[in-house]
């Protein structure tokens, strides 16, 4: 699960979220945090203090100091302005593409697991492929469900946008709505890409997603 903080004033709730998650989900408390300096940081220093976790800091313009974690941040960029470069995505759908680059990452093998996966190690489950597709491209969601009226299209062509962590589905853009639908049942066609035809995409000025 991917959790974005939009601005600094919110670290403070993103790492509240996190905390939760990861000692629901594997059953461990959280040892100890490395930042830096920054001024976000303050009011989790007194909180960590009261739940007994070890703030350590890392100097200013050492970034060699967070070793592997710096290492993983900017793969994790890297990988995902690569997906934007290379796909013609407009910047306002980065969150989109940064939570798939995290995604596919989890699921390729890494030397520092012994040619291991993520996910498998971390979730004990065995990887499905299957699943997979091709970023950006044209794809049908099954949205009868969702509409007013039953003599409605079964669908309607939209864009593929990665994946969603909630929900075993995808998330898919309708370019006319705006919306962005969560579906599991969606027909891609991996060779076409709307992007490519609709510069007017680029002006879409909303981002929120509305699963379903």
């Amino acid at each position: 699960m991917v959790l974005f903080s939009y601005c600094k004033s919110n670290v403070f709730s993103t790492f509240h979220d996190f905390q939760v998650l990861v000692e629901r989900q594997f059953s461990c408390k959280t040892k100890f945090i490395q930042t830096d300096w920054g001024g976000e940081y303050s009011k989790l220093n007194s909180f960590f203090q009261t739940i007994g976790i070890h703030h350590k800091l890392i100097f200013p313009h050492t970034h060699e100091q967070n070793g592997t974690i710096e290492c993983r941040h900017w793969y994790i960029i890297k990988s995902g302005l690569t997906l934007l470069g290379q796909c013609s995505v407009p910047l306002q759908f980065w969150n989109y593409v940064f939570e798939s680059s995290v995604y596919i990452i989890n699921r390729m093998s890494t030397l520092v697991l012994q040619n291991q996966y993520s996910f498998e190690c971390l979730f004990h489950r065995t990887l499905n492929y299957n699943f997979l597709s091709t970023f950006r491209c044209l794809c049908f969601p099954f949205l009868l469900l969702y509409y007013a009226h039953k003599l409605n299209f079964h669908s309607s062509p939209c864009v593929f946008l990665g994946y969603n962590s909630s929900h075993l589905g995808y998330h898919c853009l309708n370019l006319t709505s705006q919306r962005v639908y969560v579906s599991f049942h969606v027909r891609f066609y991996k060779n076409m890409f709307l992007f490519a035809k609709s510069k007017q995409i680029a002006q879409y000025p909303n981002t929120s997603s509305h699963p379903i």
